[in-house]
């Protein structure tokens, strides 16, 4: 039970997300340990950039799962056009 108890804490907490935005760059950075590249999904429309995701975990006895989505507005100075995504050990660099 104490496993099923875990698991479900981890699965309802939002990701951990950082945020650098500065005359050089844009950059956010998030933490999605356990998030498979195709569970997560992130659209840049209208000056505006969501990312939206869910984890998944399962034991001898139930599956749990939980989604999380959020958006930031984009200052308009940010080059969209260099806009890239990579997801290396569990975190998601903008």
């Amino acid at each position: 039970m104490l496993l099923q108890e875990q698991t479900q804490h981890q699965l309802s907490s939002s990701p951990h997300y950082e945020l650098i935005d500065n005359d050089e760059k844009f950059q956010l950075s998030i933490d999605v340990p356990g998030v498979k590249t195709e569970d997560i999904d992130v659209s840049l429309e209208d000056g505006y950039i969501t990312i939206r995701g869910q984890r998944t975990a399962s034991d001898d006895i139930s599956r749990f799962t939980s989604k999380f989505s959020q958006t930031f507005s984009l200052d308009p100075a940010v080059d969209v056009a260099n806009f890239s995504c990579n997801l290396n050990y569990g975190t998601c660099l903008l």
